[in-house]
Parts: C-alpha cells; structure tokens; sequence
C-alpha cells in the first residue's frame, strides 16, 4: 500500500492547520469565584468548631473530641439559613 507524495502532503497539511487553529484560541482563564456562603463557612468554621468542642466538654468531660467536618458543616448550614438576605449579601 504505497502512499503518494500528494496524499502526504495533504495530511501534513492539514496537521498544520489543526495545530495553528490551537495556538489561535485564546485560552480563557477560569477563575473560580468563591461564593458567599464559602466565605461565611471560612470564617466561622474555628468558631464553630470551639463552640462543638465546647458543648461536648460541658456533657461529657471528654478533652479528646475532635468534631467532624460534617458536624462542623451542619451546624454552619443552620447558621447560614437562619441568616436574611442582607446578612448573606455582606459575605458576597
């Protein structure tokens, strides 16, 4: 199965074309946004991680409790939901 200049020119070619269309695009950057409810879980997550800590120290006596991540985003999703929409636009 021979392969003629030609058909080789013609790929070459079009491998050309397909690698200068990815140079042409211009890549657009993605930045992330963090929403407001991140910002809000960022800042109060040592608070409600003490106030756990704290809770379960009063009723157990236990120094050892380490609460999970989702106790911690439990109890940051009640927090978040009994916010009103103004309080929520402050962490946009």
């Amino acid at each position: 199965m021979a392969i003629t200049i030609e058909a080789l020119i013609a790929r070459i070619e079009t491998l050309e074309s397909k690698i200068q269309s990815f140079y042409q695009k211009p890549c657009a950057s993605k930045t992330k946004h963090s929403s407001a409810f991140a910002n809000f879980a960022h800042t109060f997550t040592p608070h409600v991680r003490s106030a756990l800590f704290h809770n379960n120290f009063i009723c157990t006596r236990n120094l050892h409790f380490k609460p999970t991540h989702a106790q911690i985003i439990k109890e940051i999703s009640l927090m978040w939901n009994a916010l009103t929409l103004d309080e929520k636009l402050h962490f946009t």
